[in-house]
């Protein structure tokens, strides 16, 4: 994998965060206000201003993993670029598991990671998980 180290020991930390399911944990992970770009219908362009609007947000994220069976997640391929000392972009292509390792569905998120008060923290967000999970949520 292209990750740098410290893009490594980020999503180390934020994978642990969400198989954990606490979202607390993962809001932890971000700064505020951060800019999310989601792939749906319509794309989706969100400011999110503050942790407790995220974490009500991720709440409703992990509530919806338990329910489709999600336990843990894997990356396919990451890379990352340092574009400046406390700036990285980052690119996972992520495979989502339920509890005995088989594959759910994949998704792919693409984050601007940036030193924020001595911390690594996501700062931006672009993914297109809504449509695969929602083709996953309604297979059959």
């Amino acid at each position: 994998m292209g990750l740098s180290d410290r893009a490594a020991a980020f999503f180390d930390s934020y994978l642990k965060a969400f198989e954990a399911f606490d979202p607390e944990a993962i809001a932890a992970h971000f700064a505020y206000p951060f800019h999310m770009t989601s792939d749906g219908d319509e794309v989706g362009l969100t400011a999110v201003p503050d942790e407790a609007t995220w974490r009500a947000e991720i709440g409703r994220l992990v509530s919806f993993y338990g329910d489709v069976g999600v336990a843990s997640a894997r990356m396919l391929d990451a890379s990352s670029t340092e574009l400046s000392p406390r700036v990285e972009h980052a690119a996972i292509h992520w495979q989502l598991q339920d509890s005995a390792g088989t594959d759910l569905y994949d998704f792919h998120g693409v984050y601007t990671l940036a030193e924020v008060a001595g911390e690594t923290r996501i700062v931006a967000l672009a993914h297109d998980e809504i449509p695969r999970a929602l083709a996953f949520a309604t297979r059959g």
